[in-house]
């Protein structure tokens, strides 16, 4: 699951040297935007078939936080 992110993540990262790891930041390393934001989280949950509530949103600044939030 984490790779899978990864790979959909990187679609959003014009910079290739940025490395996409567990730990990145969505906001802070990748540098999304709003818009960027939502897009991404939507192609997750597509990707997964699932909705993730915008409660569950507001904790989200990792990759490493959806993998968590998805696992459950």
């Amino acid at each position: 699951m984490l790779e899978e992110i990864i790979e959909i993540a990187k679609e959003y990262v014009e910079d290739e040297d940025i490395e996409v790891t567990g730990e990145t930041s969505l906001l802070e390393d990748l540098e999304f935007s709003s818009m960027e934001f939502f897009s991404f989280i939507s192609d997750i949950e597509d990707k997964f078939d699932t909705t993730i509530p915008e409660n569950a949103l507001k904790k989200i600044e990792t990759i490493n936080d959806i993998v968590e939030f998805l696992s459950k």
